[in-house]
């Protein structure tokens, strides 16, 4: 799944917010243990928008 794959999708989930908080999760151990990087900037700022 790329950066804007998992956006979308945890943009579907932002009426559910721990859905979307454990997809950004699984999604950056996914990244981290696979390629090696963090997620993109736009992910992280989604990201910190879910939890406000």
């Amino acid at each position: 799944m790329t950066g804007s794959g998992a956006r979308a999708c945890k943009e579907s989930w932002t009426g559910n917010r721990a859905k979307a908080v454990a997809a950004y999760h699984d999604f950056r151990a996914l990244l981290a243990k696979e390629v090696g990087t963090d997620p993109e900037p736009e992910t992280e700022a989604l990201y910190l928008k879910i939890l406000d």
